[in-house]
């Protein structure tokens, strides 16, 4: 089995954390997006246990953890005055523009930021009732 070796001419591509987190974001979104898209829209009420959330519901979890993720890199949090979540949107169609509107945000605020911008702090809950200084690389 041959051997095979990078010339020493060739310069080595540098991927920082946040060219990785991006790559590897692009790469679930593409997924996401699939799975959101091919869900049948008359199931968007699907519950596999009664106590459990809707399938409308846990989709939308993830535009909302885009936009988490999104605040975390600009304003962070103000825990003084915690809101309400916004309510889920009421068709599956809905929650797909959603999840593609949040991640458009999230990807359009870290692509202008510095790599140093994400060794920079937030606050965040660390345990119960308990908010610690986490990195917006970490809390990505």
């Amino acid at each position: 089995m041959a051997e095979t070796t990078t010339p020493a001419s060739t310069p080595a591509t540098k991927r920082g954390p946040k060219k990785h987190f991006l790559e590897a974001l692009g790469r679930e979104y593409e997924r996401t997006l699939r799975l959101l898209r091919a869900f049948p829209a008359d199931k968007a009420d699907f519950k596999p246990h009664e106590k459990s959330s809707s399938a409308r519901d846990v989709a939308y979890t993830l535009a909302r953890g885009s936009a988490l993720m999104t605040k975390a890199l600009t304003t962070g949090f103000d825990w003084s005055k915690p809101g309400a979540p916004p309510p889920t949107p009421e068709t599956m169609a809905e929650v797909v523009k959603a999840v593609e509107t949040q991640y458009g945000q999230l990807v359009e605020t870290a692509t202008r930021m510095q790599e140093a911008e994400l060794d920079e702090t937030v606050q965040f809950f660390v345990a119960p009732k308990t908010l610690g200084d986490v990195t917006k690389m970490d809390f990505l």
